[in-house]
């Protein structure tokens, strides 16, 4: 497989979807502004419930644990854009193509994994454990909170050509370093698993950076889980020996985690108290309104609409996104169903002249009659989140196509 052109490829598809997203945006303007709209003051109550009740004011310890965009988290609005994102997205890809499809196709993530485990482990552990190690020494620089977000958003996308384009460097340095060591290391294998399984590794990588929530542990289970890569491309290790250890290694960093507080300042629920000396907390719905005029209060709802904001902005990509990737699968399904068609028909007159006629959808041998052994069957439709000839191989005959977020032949040989 040429990497170039896997990478061409991944980035016609992108530029595809962009494309679409701004048509189906322009084209559903007033929806989108709405959902925005009712995004932001979603966001903005969470935000605010959560600096005033949960953490009893706006000003967090920079150590602290929170999603919220308060005063000493200044990385947090891109939480909120990400999370937004993707579930707008998802909803909006569900919308179109129908739950039971997406959920199938959220499921070919797993199944992936699966496949690729049982038929290259030693590669597909490798490249896992590099992908880990790289987002878990990045996340030493940005918050437990951004660090699921992103998580979640890059394992959505592990089926998809942006794995491709996001990874195309990481798998060369990896492949480089690991060549220095081992010249013998199964180039092929890298360029089949590289992209989907490094992908996977980064989101596995910043979950675990938000289980874990400690910086220098994050910093050493990167630079363990690159040397565990290392020695499985050498041979010098197996891949249920660098699981084992990577789990210990998981287990240990959780068991000796420090108990991080954050410290209130102005602006908290318990804080609160009326002009008379009652606290709001006891008012019931007065205290509410009570609160609004508190000391502080003003500030964290001004901290809250930075969150909301962010929310209402993902909002409105992600459900345009979400959108035209359900238009550029359904595309990618109907003319897998087409291609499908016409071979069916066209084996149906080779048969009648007595030719051998193409194969079925299945690959097999055609009916009685049909002599030797038949062409390769035409392209399969699948319901996997991908346009049509993007993403995906075959070992004989047209590349499938598919209904992934990514698309059917782009990265993939015949």
């Amino acid at each position: 497989m040429d990497e170039s052109v896997t990478v061409r490829a991944g980035l016609v598809w992108t530029a595809d979807v962009l494309a679409q997203w701004g048509r189906w945006t322009r084209k559903h303007l007033g929806m989108t502004v709405l959902l925005s709209v009712l995004a932001f003051v979603f966001g903005w109550f969470w935000n605010t419930y959560i600096m005033a009740v949960e953490l009893e004011g706006y000003v967090v310890d920079p150590d602290g644990d929170t999603i919220a965009t308060a005063e000493g988290q200044p990385q947090n609005w891109l939480f909120w854009l990400l999370l937004f994102s993707l579930v707008s997205g998802l909803v909006s890809y569900g919308w179109q193509r129908g739950w039971r499809t997406m959920a199938s196709d959220l499921a070919a993530i797993p199944r992936r994994f699966g496949e690729t485990m049982s038929h290259s482990r030693g590669t597909a552990t490798a490249m896992l454990l590099w992908g880990a190690s790289i987002s878990l020494i990045i996340s030493t620089v940005i918050s437990s909170a951004v660090s699921l977000a992103l998580g979640l958003v890059l394992l959505t996308l592990a089926a998809t050509p942006v794995g491709v384009i996001l990874n195309f460097a990481l798998i060369r340095i990896w492949k480089a370093l690991c060549g220095i060591a081992s010249p013998r290391g199964g180039a092929g294998a890298v360029l089949l698993v590289g992209p989907f399984m490094v992908m996977v590794g980064e989101a596995l990588g910043l979950l675990v950076d938000w289980l874990v929530g400690n910086w220098w542990v994050g910093l050493a289970l990167g630079v363990g889980c690159a040397v565990l890569s290392f020695l499985l491309a050498r041979g010098s290790a197996r891949p249920g020996v660098a699981a084992v250890a990577l789990l210990f290694a998981v287990s240990l960093a959780v068991s000796v985690l420090r108990a991080r507080g954050v410290w209130a300042d102005d602006g908290g629920w318990q804080e609160c108290v009326t002009d008379s000396g009652e606290p709001c907390s006891d008012m019931g719905l007065a205290g509410i309104f009570a609160w609004f005029g508190s000391e502080g209060a003003g500030a964290v709802m001004g901290h809250a609409v930075v969150g909301g904001g962010f929310a209402g902005l993902g909002t409105a990509l992600g459900i345009g996104l979400g959108s035209a990737a359900a238009g550029l699968a359904a595309a990618a399904a109907q003319a897998g169903a087409l291609s499908r068609s016409g071979g069916v028909q066209s084996g149906s007159g080779a048969s009648k002249a007595g030719q051998p006629g193409p194969s079925t959808v299945s690959g097999h041998s055609g009916a009685p009659g049909q002599g030797g052994q038949s062409a390769p069957g035409p392209a399969h439709a699948s319901g996997d989140i991908s346009a049509a000839g993007h993403g995906g191989q075959s070992a004989a005959g047209p590349a499938h196509a598919s209904g992934d977020i990514s698309a059917a032949g782009h990265g993939g040989q015949s």
